[in-house]
């Protein structure tokens, strides 16, 4: 192996740590908002099912963080369910596959899709479509 190629790897290295301490500062920042909006807005903590565990249903705890008087991404939705039971740790992709289920069976609804730059927006179904799309404005 030649030197460029050493230089190469190293340059991916450093690469690799700055994306990764960048998303995971992204996310500890997502948690925070969401746990700054539960403190002002008063929105209630999901309450604990009788279980063995003592623990929420994953999809129960998703469905009573969402926001009703906004439209949300995935990324709003982690932060709020982390906020929401921070003693446990939940996968970005089973708290997509819940969200899809509740698009599905019509429990939310899409309001922007996902693009090259933009992430997809989800709401409540009573939230009217002119209310939602003004926010993304």
């Amino acid at each position: 192996m030649n030197e460029f190629q050493k230089l190469r790897e190293v340059a991916a290295k450093k690469k690799d740590n700055a994306i990764k301490a960048a998303k995971l500062e992204y996310n500890e920042s997502i948690q925070k908002i969401a746990e700054l909006e539960t403190r002002l807005n008063g929105t209630p903590r999901a309450p604990r099912a009788n279980s063995q565990c003592g623990h929420t249903k994953l999809a129960d705890l998703i469905y009573s963080v969402l926001p009703d008087d906004r439209a949300f991404s995935l990324d709003d939705v982690i932060g709020l369910v982390n906020a929401a039971d921070s003693a446990r740790e939940f996968s970005r992709q089973t708290i997509y596959t819940n969200l899809n289920r509740f698009l599905h069976s019509g429990e939310i609804k899409r309001v922007r899709h996902a693009g090259h730059k933009t992430v997809a927006l989800f709401a409540m179904p009573g939230l009217e479509a002119d209310e939602a799309k003004t926010m993304l404005e």
